[in-house]
């Protein structure tokens, strides 16, 4: 069960930097450790949470949401608990100004999900954050595959090429390179080399 459908999770996925872990362990064994250990290898920085470790992953273990020094600024509060101790979790979450709770696969409570939901946090449950990091990956792959390009050389004027490549951007064009061209005359001249995606 999750509160979030596919593009909302690519959303958070996308603009999440840090993740709170509520639960990390530091043996390699344990999903949490598996989750935190493949999200924090695709950038994100990982805040463990867990009252029985000082350090995991290279990164200091706090007690409690609440211990997170106030300059942390927590994205995402992940949750490997079980379903009767998220609420309390998630009145940390709301306490400490994180913007979503995501509860780990299998784990689902309500009365978390309403005091995150009315707080203003998205909210999801039964979802793993690693599948759906990896499914985002696949996702924007198979759209890169699928994109149809056109390409357009235009002439840079010396005298301004920022106007020019500003008029052709409002249309969608994008820059790929500029290159020397030789003129009729013998000269040289700069062209512009842009692509723009063909809708399809």
């Amino acid at each position: 069960m999750s509160t979030a459908d596919d593009s909302s999770l690519r959303s958070i996925l996308e603009t999440a930097r840090t993740i709170a872990v509520v639960g990390l362990s530091s043996k390699p064994d344990r999903p949490s450790y598996e989750v935190a250990s493949y999200l924090q290898h695709h950038g994100y920085r990982i805040i463990p949470i867990n009252p029985n470790e000082h350090e995991v992953l290279g990164e200091p273990a706090y007690p409690s949401l609440r211990d997170v020094p106030a300059d942390i600024a927590i994205d995402v509060v992940d949750v490997f608990r079980r379903p009767e101790a998220t609420p309390a979790v998630a009145e940390d979450a709301v306490a400490v100004g994180a913007k979503v709770l995501w509860l780990q696969l299998g784990i689902v409570n309500d009365e978390a999900a309403r005091i995150a939901g009315e707080a203003g946090l998205a909210v999801v449950m039964d979802v793993c954050m690693m599948t759906a990091h990896r499914r985002r990956s696949s996702f924007r792959a198979e759209e890169a595959e699928m994109t149809t390009w056109e390409y357009f050389v235009a002439p840079l004027l010396p005298h301004n090429p920022g106007e020019i490549l500003n008029n052709f951007g409002r249309d969608g064009w994008e820059l790929v390179g500029v290159l020397q061209q030789q003129t009729p005359a013998g000269g040289v001249s700069l062209v512009a080399y842009l692509k723009r995606a063909i809708a399809t």
